[in-house]
């Protein structure tokens, strides 16, 4: 029997498909403010004295560089294989980015890099957990301590996931998640912030409520169908694989967002508080986020034994220490190869994404890495079976293209 398995799947329980339907009704549950509990509980859950949430991880990170004061020309350190968008929120509010070395088998921040990009401009470092693995954070704290720098934690690929015994989003200054499509934990749209800091938190707080409106009705109502729309059509093979040629997987196109510039008053202007109903579906998926977070560590231990060793790819190498919440499963594989990889394992039934990242520097050995990496299926409705058949394919399509 045929079956495809989708890149990625959106895990609705019932309890929020229920919340999405209810809102799409006109029947949502406006009695609760769902929006402060889910700030409050994703609070405890991190581990931090604030959160508050936001539309989108790059809000987040706008109004946090907003709040800091930085002055147009000063610096920040970003990690040199980064997400377009942290530097695009970066050169947006006239600040200069500075990028740093990564470690090529983790992707993550390089402290000895790091320390070689400060200068009397310097005023803060943005460090991101790679694919949902954190970055070795005590000397990255140290070194900004040292050298009076703010730490800022990305966490929109972490979720959950921990350096030693603590949860990632409780060590930065401040700190912030995305809640998107595919997400550890998803509200379709949005993001939080964290932090210990009470003027930060006041700041960031009054700067999202002073006279704004939450997001548009309208605008939710689109995202609810679309995202309940998916949730449905990747749950069905027989209707994903049309959809997924019509996207233009077959081709090499996975309909990436390409970078593009900020307007700062764009970005400003459209500054505030989750929604309500994407709030509720936001505390129903933290109640479970545990679970979900398992089941995707589950399937990577079943996928990095299938896959370890086999020529032709490599994986991230895990550090201890630390537990990745894997919102990607990913492989490196020779960027001439990586088009004609993806396009045979569709043709097997097995969909996969290329890379969002981008890399900053020259390096020789690492430029091309954006076009190396792709992400294999890893969500938490992926049964044992499915994981055997990502296996198969991979080690069926990665032998022939190494034949050649």
């Amino acid at each position: 029997m045929f079956t495809l398995i989708s890149r990625h799947q959106i895990n609705f329980s019932k309890a929020e498909r229920r919340v999405i339907e209810n809102a799409l009704l006109g029947l949502a549950d406006n009695s609760i403010d769902y929006t402060s509990s889910f700030e409050n509980n994703f609070a405890r859950y991190i581990g931090t004295r604030y959160a508050v949430s936001v539309p989108s991880a790059r809000q987040a990170l706008f109004a946090i560089l907003k709040a800091l004061s930085f002055k147009p020309g000063e610096e920040v350190i970003l990690p040199a294989y980064s997400f377009w968008a942290v530097v695009e929120v970066v050169k947006s509010l006239g600040l200069i980015p500075v990028f740093a070395e990564i470690h090529a088998d983790t992707y993550n921040l390089a402290c000895a890099s790091l320390k070689e990009k400060i200068t009397a401009r310097t005023r803060a470092i943005i460090v991101e957990h790679i694919f949902g693995q954190p970055a070795d954070i005590d000397p990255l704290r140290h070194i900004a301590r040292e050298n009076n720098l703010v730490l800022i934690e990305d966490c929109a690929q972490a979720c959950g996931s921990q350096y030693r015994n603590r949860m990632a989003g409780s060590f930065g200054e401040i700190n912030y998640f995305s809640f998107a499509k595919g997400k550890n934990l998803t509200t379709l749209s949005g993001g939080m912030i964290t932090t210990n800091d009470p003027g930060l938190y006041e700041s960031i707080y009054g700067e999202l409520t002073n006279g704004r409106k939450r997001l548009n009705q309208k605008s939710v109502s689109q995202l609810l169908f679309s995202g309940l729309m998916q949730h449905f059509i990747t749950l069905n093979p027989v209707v994903y694989f049309p959809v997924a040629i019509a996207a233009g997987s077959l081709l090499g196109n996975n309909l990436q967002e390409r970078p593009s510039s900020f307007i700062p008053q764009a970005v400003e202007s459209s500054l505030c508080r989750l929604n309500n109903v994407l709030a509720h579906i936001g505390l129903l998926q933290l109640s479970r986020i545990n679970q979900l977070n398992d089941k995707r560590i589950e399937n990577t231990d079943i996928l990095r034994r299938g896959l370890s060793g086999v020529a032709g790819i490599k994986l991230q190498k895990q550090r201890e220490g630390i537990i990745s919440t894997y919102s990607c499963f990913s492989i490196e594989i020779e960027a001439e190869k990586r088009d004609e990889f993806s396009r045979k394992l569709l043709l097997k039934g097995i969909d996969c994404r290329k890379d969002w990242m981008s890399y900053y520097l020259d390096d020789a050995k690492l430029k091309n890495l954006p076009k190396k990496i792709l992400y294999l299926p890893n969500y938490p409705a992926l049964d044992e079976q499915e994981l055997f058949l990502i296996i198969a394919g991979v080690k069926d399509v990665i032998a022939g293209l190494n034949r050649r």
